[in-house]
C-alpha cells in the first residue's frame, strides 16, 4: 500500500482502535481461520457466520452473506467496489467515497468483526441492524468526546461537581425528575422509568415504559430523557431539574457535533423539547443518586406502560423513595 494512502488512513477521524483493526486486516494480521491455518494452527476453515466458504479476511468482512446484509444497511456503495483483497477494497473506498462514508466503512468493518467474535466466542448472534447501530453509536460517541468543545447550553448542566453521592431534593418551588433506562438483552427489549418529586422529597408521580428493540445503552438512555421531557411538557410543569446518570447523553446535549444516527436524532428531539419548556434543565448525576429511577427502569418489563401515583406505587419504588428521604433527614 502506498505511503500516501497509509497517511490518509491514519488521518481518518475514527477511534484509534478501529484504525488499528483496519491496519491488521490490511496487513493480513487479523486472526481469521484461514490466517490461523497458514500459521499451522489446526482449525476448521469454514466461516462461523455463514458456514459456506473459508473464512478469509476479505470474506468475513466483505463478501460473507452476513457482512453483505450489514453493508446493505449502510451508506457504503459496496456494489461499485471490486477487488479480492481487503487492502485493495479499502483503497478503492478511500478514492471513490466521501470522507464521512469512508469513516462509516471502517466502523462497519470493525463492528462486523466484533459481531463475528461475539458469535464465535460467546455464541451471541448479532443482527445486521445492531452492527450498524454499534458502528454509528461508537463513532458518534468518540467524535463527541474528541471534539472537546462543550459549551453548555442554559438548559443543560454537567453536574459532575456535585459532591453528594445521594439524591438531593430540589429547591423550594422546583420539581426534580429522575430518569433511567434499562436494556433487556434476553428479550430484545428495553425499559425506561422516571419519577417526579417535590422539594420535600415526596413522590408526585412516576412512569415506566417497556418497548421492543435491541439498542445500545446510550440510545436507551437518550430515549429515556426524551420520554421524561415529553412527560414534563404534557404535565405543564415548570421549574424542573431533570437528572440522568448517563454522562454520554448530557455531553451530547452540550455538544455542537452533528450526529447522523438514531442517537443523534433523539438528542436533537430532546434539544427541541428543551426549547419549548420553561425553566427546565438536564443534569448528570451519579448512579447512586438515581436509584429510584433505576428501579423503575429495571421493573418496566413487569410494569409495562404504567403511571404510578399515591397508593398504587410498587413497594420496590416506595422503598427506594423512602431510602432517599432517609438520607435527606
Amino acid at each position: 500500500m502506498e505511503s500516501n494512502l497509509w497517511r490518509s488512513l491514519w488521518k481518518t477521524k475514527v477511534p484509534p482502535k478501529v484504525i488499528h483493526f483496519v491496519w491488521k486486516a490490511i496487513t493480513g494480521c487479523l486472526p481469521t481461520r484461514t490466517q490461523l491455518y497458514t500459521k499451522h494452527v489446526p482449525v476448521q476453515l469454514d466461516c462461523p457466520c455463514c458456514s459456506r466458504e473459508e473464512e478469509s479476511i476479505f470474506h468475513v468482512l466483505v463478501t460473507c452473506n452476513f457482512a453483505q446484509s450489514c453493508w446493505n444497511l449502510s451508506s457504503v456503495p459496496t456494489a461499485v467496489i471490486g477487488g479480492t483483497a481487503f487492502g485493495d477494497w479499502i483503497e478503492q473506498l478511500l478514492v471513490k467515497c466521501q470522507p464521512v462514508v469512508f469513516e462509516e466503512a471502517l466502523m462497519v468493518a470493525w463492528a462486523i468483526w466484533k459481531a463475528r467474535n461475539e458469535l464465535l466466542w460467546n455464541k451471541n448472534v448479532t443482527r445486521a441492524a445492531e452492527v450498524i447501530t454499534t458502528a454509528t453509536t461508537v463513532l458518534n460517541q468518540w467524535k463527541t468526546a474528541a471534539a472537546n468543545r462543550f459549551s453548555p447550553l442554559p438548559a443543560v448542566v454537567n453536574n459532575t461537581s456535585n459532591h453528594d453521592n445521594n439524591w438531593t431534593a430540589p429547591d423550594a418551588g422546583f420539581l426534580k425528575v429522575n430518569v433511567d433506562g434499562a436494556v433487556f438483552s434476553a428479550s430484545g427489549s428495553f425499559g425506561v422509568g422516571g419519577l417526579a418529586r417535590d422539594s420535600n422529597g415526596q413522590l408526585i408521580e412516576a412512569f415506566c415504559m417497556h418497548k421492543a428493540g435491541c439498542f445500545q445503552p446510550s440510545l436507551v438512555e437518550a430515549i429515556g430523557v426524551k420520554e421524561a421531557l415529553s412527560w414534563i411538557k404534557n404535565k405543564g410543569w415548570e421549574h424542573v431539574t431533570l437528572e440522568t446518570d448517563s454522562l454520554v447523553v448530557v455531553q451530547a446535549l452540550q455538544s455542537n457535533v452533528v450526529m447522523h444516527s438514531v442517537f443523534g436524532s433523539t438528542i436533537t428531539y430532546c434539544l427541541n423539547l428543551l426549547k419549548s419548556l420553561s425553566h427546565v434543565n438536564v443534569c448528570f448525576v451519579k448512579r447512586s443518586a438515581n436509584n429510584a429511577a433505576h428501579c423503575l427502569a429495571r421493573g418496566a418489563c413487569y410494569w409495562s406502560d404504567c403511571i404510578f401515583v399515591g397508593s398504587n406505587v410498587p413497594t420496590a419504588i416506595s422503598t427506594a423513595v423512602m431510602a432517599d428521604l432517609a438520607v435527606l433527614s
